[in-house]
């Protein structure tokens, strides 16, 4: 929470900042925690340091390809997702929690696989093949557990030719590999000296957006060792000049 003696110590330190921030030709960019990593990367493009503004362009151009990976990658699993058959209705397990009274607190599903069985849903696939044996009216018998289990490896097998359709993990990799850039991009930016004031807002905002924290949040951070000595001395960079 943010007490009186901080907001006044705030306001003490950042009076002379505000002050040349005022006078700067280049601030056409209002404060406001509703604009994107974008939209300050973009801001940032025009900004009278021409090293600073080559580093803002280079990093908008990586984010805006990581959207679009993003976009292509959604796009994709939502498309094989379609494209895949029914989970097997016999292979879902409902789930049920009690309070201590004994009501039912929460419902849940859970889909048997060969991996959930041999760690916590040891023995399952027993159960639903005597719920299957049930249904059938038969008897239970391990052959039941083999039809379950060549029930599931159909519907797996279907759904990897889906996503191989699709090329979802390809999409994926490339997602990952062009936000990696991106954030290494930005990285480069936060790392770059503010030499003006307009620099120094971006590049704060950025830290903002990077760190989920907008304009009006009381919560602290926790930034990198090295992070904050580097804002010290943009402050006082932009300060004497």
């Amino acid at each position: 929470m943010t007490t009186p003696r901080r907001s006044i110590l705030s306001a003490l330190a950042l009076a002379p900042l505000l002050g040349a921030v005022s006078v700067a030709p280049a601030m056409a960019l209002p404060v406001d925690a509703g604009r994107s990593e974008a939209d300050w990367l973009e801001h940032g493009s025009r900004n009278a340091d021409p090293a600073f503004a080559a580093l803002c362009a280079e990093a908008l151009r990586h984010e805006v390809r990581s959207r679009a990976a993003w976009t292509l990658y959604q796009d994709a699993e939502e498309a094989a997702h379609a494209a895949t058959p029914e989970f097997p209705p016999s292979l879902v397990v409902q789930c049920v929690k009690r309070d201590a009274s004994g009501s039912i607190a929460e419902r849940w599903e859970q889909r048997w696989t060969p991996e959930t069985d041999r760690h916590a849903f040891i023995g399952v696939l027993w159960h639903l093949a005597h719920r299957e044996a049930q249904a059938r009216g038969i008897p239970y018998s391990k052959s039941i557990e083999a039809d379950l289990r060549a029930r599931f490896d159909e519907w797996n097998a279907a759904q990897a030719a889906a996503r191989a359709d699709y090329m979802v993990s390809e999409l994926e990799a490339d997602y990952d590999a062009v936000t990696i850039a991106a954030g290494d991009a930005l990285t480069t930016v936060l790392d770059y000296p503010a030499r003006n004031a307009d620099a120094l807002l971006v590049k704060l905002h950025l830290l903002g957006v990077r760190y989920g924290v907008d304009n009006d949040s009381d919560a602290s951070v926790d930034l990198p060792a090295g992070r904050f000595a580097a804002i010290v001395a943009d402050v006082s960079r932009v300060l004497a000049s």
